[in-house]
């Protein structure tokens, strides 16, 4: 009862896919980790709790969060660049 528990893929390129019961009788996959393409891919949407941050940066450099009642972004380090790409 004491260690790490490690979910291992060998196959070169090989995916690790986390499906479940889709609500109407079947399965669907919910989230992918992509060895080919080197993400983690979600295929369904992530829920993330109130005061539950999304930590972008080696040292937590970006930060995204809801608290309840106000929607956050903090940026910690450098400048932070929003850019419209739209042609």
């Amino acid at each position: 009862s004491t260690g790490n528990l490690t979910i291992q893929q060998d196959q070169n390129d090989g995916d690790i896919i986390f499906r479940s019961d889709d609500g109407s009788g079947g399965t669907a996959e919910y989230f992918r980790v992509d060895g080919g393409a080197e993400k983690n891919i979600a295929s369904k949407a992530l829920q993330f709790f109130d005061n539950i941050k999304v930590e972008f940066g080696d040292s937590s450099d970006l930060q995204i969060y809801h608290d309840g009642t106000n929607s956050r972004i903090y940026n910690n380090t450098g400048d932070f660049y929003i850019r419209n790409q739209a042609v």
